[in-house]
């Protein structure tokens, strides 16, 4: 955000109080290793009232609802005071948002403050990938996607989605829903070009949609992902985003998640207008394509054109240490048609 610029208001949480309260940030600009300092007051003072930092590209709580990220904070008991924040470890160069929110939980008492650590430029709205595809489309059946966490922006302000061009059956709506029926004359790779806009400036993707002909395999080639999120990505910052990016710039249309710790493919799945599955705490599956069935066990069965699919995820042991010994994650293209359709032998909790 530039100097001097104000962060929209979006509409306050309903459990929380009104916006009754300031806070501002001693400077626009922190050296690295300086320590960063903020005044705060509020006529809601609690114990429990804190101020929060999010680095950029995580926004933190720009709805005034809980957010992936664990920001870091301090407590800001009182009715004013000033915070200070010495985690040089942490407070690395970048762009942050302060928060000023009440009662241990979301609601703001006072509109987010931009800072900068270190002098950098100031971006845009960006996508977190140039190019990317969704789920495919077939000949006479309503479709739906949505390109809605595609983009991200520096500023606490809602993104809106227009398009640039592309084929005329797909309807695109300012929040990034993907609706529309393909005809006989759209069959094979449409692509649409999709405006992000932040009010600020704008950034442009190439997003692809397969369309299947009628009576034909709505997928003839499946990439299967496995994938372990350590920690459920706590421990790198920015991980949702990051994720996010990671899911589009891989093209996988299924992956089965080690370590997503009780949401990891919930949220994920949530963001990108995917299926998924949470078995366990550290178990979970994210797909491109409906979730028809579940089961607690599945061995390695073939599966014919156009039908369902078996996938299982299991945790890493100390035998076959899996995805976290190769630092990533492992990727397979299976052909439906004499594939072996699952990534691992059992799906089995614990």
């Amino acid at each position: 955000m530039l100097e001097g610029e104000t962060p929209a208001r979006p509409a306050r949480d309903q459990a929380g109080p009104p916006l009754r309260g300031e806070l501002t940030s001693i400077k626009a600009t922190y050296a690295v290793g300086e320590a960063v300092e903020l005044t705060c007051s509020t006529t809601f003072p609690t114990d429990e009232n804190r101020v929060a930092l999010f680095r950029l590209p995580d926004q933190g709580p720009v709805d005034q609802g809980q957010c992936p990220s664990t920001p870091l904070w301090k407590a800001a008991p009182g009715s004013s005071g000033v915070v200070e924040f010495w985690d040089f470890d942490v407070l690395t160069e970048g762009r942050y948002l302060a928060y000023f929110l009440h009662d241990n939980g979301y609601a703001w008492l006072a509109p987010p403050v931009p800072f900068t650590v270190g002098a950098i430029a100031t971006p845009g709205v960006e996508f977190l990938a140039p190019r990317f595809s969704l789920r495919n489309a077939q000949v006479g059946v309503d479709y739906s996607a949505t390109v809605s966490a595609t983009a991200t922006t520096p500023y606490p302000t809602r993104i809106t989605y227009t398009p640039a061009e592309g084929p005329e059956w797909v309807v695109l709506s300012a929040v990034g829903e993907i609706t529309g029926c393909p005809g006989d004359e759209h069959v094979g790779a449409d692509r649409l070009s999709v405006t992000a806009s932040d009010g600020k400036g704008t950034a442009t993707a190439e997003v692809s949609i397969t369309v299947s002909a009628r009576g034909a395999p709505l997928v003839g080639e499946l990439v299967v992902a496995t994938w372990n999120q350590w920690y459920g990505g706590r421990e790198v910052n920015g991980h949702h985003t990051k994720e996010l990016r990671f899911l589009l710039e891989s093209d996988a249309d299924v992956v089965g998640i080690q370590e997503s710790y009780g949401d990891g493919a919930i949220r994920l799945a949530q963001a990108l207008g995917w299926h998924y599955v949470q078995t366990s705490y550290d178990l979970g599956i994210v797909s491109r394509y409906p979730v028809v069935e579940e089961y607690r066990v599945c061995a390695g069965e073939k599966s014919e054109p156009d039908r369902p699919m078996a996938i299982g995820a299991r945790p890493p042991t100390p035998a076959s240490p899996g995805p976290r010994s190769r630092r990533g994650t492992r990727t397979t293209r299976a052909r439906r048609s004499h594939r072996t359709a699952s990534t691992s032998s059992t799906w089995r909790d614990g």
